[in-house]
Parts: C-alpha cells; sequence; structure tokens
C-alpha cells in the first residue's frame, strides 16, 4: 500500500502472526497526541516544581514577617512593663508623700504623656529669652512628649523616677526603722487603775537610788508601770538579735536592732515572750513582742524601755511621740 506502514505482530511461540496495515497520518497523529501528552507532563512537572518553590519562598515570607510580629510584640510587652514599673513606682511615691489624687500621673492628666524638655537650653536660647516679652513667659511650656509614639523614652522616664522612688523609700526605710511610739498596749480590765491611769513613767533617764541596792546609779532607760501582763511592742520594724534571761538584772528581755538607724531597742522585766519570738525575727511596729512582768532585779510589774543609737543610751521619752 503506498504511502502506508505495516506492522507485524508475532506471538512469542511464531504461531500466530498478524499484519496490520498503518497510514503516515495516523502515524503523524499518534506522534503528535504522544508528544502533546509528553509536553503536558512535562509542563504539569515545571509547574508543580515553581508553586513548590512559590510556596516555599511564601513560607519563608511568612515566616520572616511573623519572627518580626513576634519581635515587636516582645518590644511593645517590654515598654508596656516598663511602663507600669514606673506606674507601680509613682504610686508610692505619691501616696507617701500625701498626693494620691494629683500630680504626676493624677487626675486630669494623660498616662500616656508627659512634660519632658525635648532639648537643652543653649546660650541663644537664653538671650532670646532675656529680650522676650515678659507677658509671653507664661506660654513658653515643654511640648508633651508622647510614650505612645515614643516608646524609647519608658527606660529614661523610669530611671529618672526611680531616682527620686529610691529616694524616697530609702527615707520610708528610715522612719519604719525609728521608734516614736510608746511601747505598751494598755489594756481596760474594767477595774480602776492604779493612780487612776493605765500606765505612769516610775522612773526615768537619770541618775537615781537604786531600788533595790540603794546606790546611786545612772538609770539608761525609761520604766513604764503598768498591769501584769500588759502587752508589750515593737516601737519600731526591726529584727530582734537577742531574746533570753539577762544576768545583770533585766530578768527575761529582748533586744531589737533598727539597722538604718544603727538603733536598738530593749525591753526588760518581761513576764514571758510572744508566740514566735526568737532569735533573726522580724518584727514590724505595733507587734506584740511580749508582756509585761517584774522578772530580774525588780520591785513590781513594769516594764525597762532602752533607745540605743550607736550604742550609745539615749533618753526614751524622747522617742515616744504622745498621741
Amino acid at each position: 500500500m503506498s504511502g502506508s506502514y505495516t506492522v507485524i505482530v508475532m506471538s512469542s511461540d511464531n504461531q500466530s502472526i498478524r499484519k496490520y496495515a498503518v497510514g503516515k497520518a495516523k502515524i503523524f497523529l499518534l506522534s503528535f497526541l504522544i508528544l502533546l501528552v509528553l509536553s503536558m507532563i512535562a509542563g504539569a512537572i515545571g509547574y508543580g516544581l515553581y508553586a513548590r518553590k512559590q510556596l516555599n519562598l511564601a513560607n519563608q515570607q511568612n515566616q520572616q514577617q511573623g519572627g518580626e510580629i513576634k519581635a515587636q510584640q516582645q518590644q511593645i510587652r517590654f515598654y508596656e512593663k516598663k511602663w507600669e514599673e514606673v506606674r507601680d513606682m509613682v504610686k508610692v511615691v505619691k501616696r507617701v508623700l500625701g498626693l494620691e489624687d494629683e500630680g504626676l500621673l493624677g487626675q486630669g492628666g494623660s498616662d500616656s504623656e508627659f512634660l519632658l524638655p525635648t532639648t537643652e537650653p543653649s546660650v541663644d536660647a537664653d538671650l532670646a529669652a532675656e529680650t522676650t516679652d515678659t507677658s509671653q513667659l507664661g506660654s513658653l511650656k515643654p511640648a508633651p512628649v508622647s510614650f505612645t509614639d515614643n516608646p524609647e523614652l519608658i527606660p529614661v522616664l523610669k530611671q529618672e523616677v526611680g531616682k527620686v522612688y529610691q529616694a524616697v523609700m530609702d527615707q520610708l526605710e528610715q522612719v519604719t526603722e525609728t521608734p516614736f511610739i510608746l511601747p505598751v498596749r494598755p489594756i481596760h480590765q474594767g477595774e480602776k487603775p492604779k493612780y487612776g491611769v493605765d500606765y505612769y513613767y516610775s522612773s526615768g533617764f537619770k541618775y537615781r537610788l537604786h531600788p533595790i541596792t540603794r546606790k546611786r546609779h545612772f538609770h539608761n532607760g525609761l520604766d513604764i508601770a503598768t498591769r501584769k501582763g500588759t502587752p508589750v511592742i515593737a516601737t519600731a520594724n526591726g529584727v530582734v538579735f537577742k531574746a533570753g534571761n539577762d544576768p545583770k538584772g533585766f530578768g527575761r528581755y529582748i533586744r531589737i536592732k533598727h539597722p538604718s538607724k544603727e538603733a536598738v531597742t530593749l525591753y526588760g522585766h518581761l513576764l514571758r515572750f510572744a508566740s514566735g519570738i526568737k532569735k533573726g525575727k522580724k518584727v514590724v511596729r505595733g507587734e506584740v513582742i511580749g508582756y509585761v512582768g517584774s522578772t530580774g532585779t525588780s520591785t513590781g510589774y513594769h516594764l525597762h524601755y532602752g533607745v540605743y543609737i550607736k550604742n550609745v543610751p539615749q533618753n526614751p521619752e524622747h522617742y515616744i511621740i504622745p498621741e
């Protein structure tokens, strides 16, 4: 057949032979179809590889953006934490100074703005100020700086406020460790106390005749006469560094250190100690540490109260503010 090809198909045992006549047009069509299929497969594989590459690139970009967002979130949390620390310090300072309803970050102002000078004054600015009409001086105020737009200023503010905060806290610590209250807490028991009062100073900071030896000596404390069992309280914050029996005459006694003032307070002739009172115990002003007794060298129920600054005895009456 002209313009055609013969295709012979033979079985493996040579028993069956078949012949097929295939025209050139069919061969070209079949070849075209095969090439078309192969091209489509190759195109699909190529597109798949391209799509996978784009997907990987998109994932990398998303991870990078996610990392940037996470970093920004961490930075925001950092500034928020610093801002809260500043606010807490300011609250303490305001509370100590009695300015809870006014002043820095108080009512009538924004929590996100604070007046700060934006630049250091220059010589030219000073000269300009001297030649400026004094009627305009009232309008020359520092521009408000927004911490929302300038979060990097928060650590700077914290550092500045921190100095004030630390100074106030140091002063507050000294105040809390300064003795200034009566060391006993009288309890009314329904009966009329001796001399019509709950307590009285039976012997002061002065020379006297010892009630037992009858020898003249200097009394380094204040004797407060009151009922047996009257609670004895710490007159300032401190740490118990001695609690026991004194061989020199104070009987059961307690010594409390007040470090910031380099002070020591002494409580003698106690009936007994309060629960938990022992060496190393931290106590606060007004805390019950023992009970009035007459142990040691004593002729009646009273508290011997002593105040020492740098180991020098002081007149305790100077450290008791009348109520």
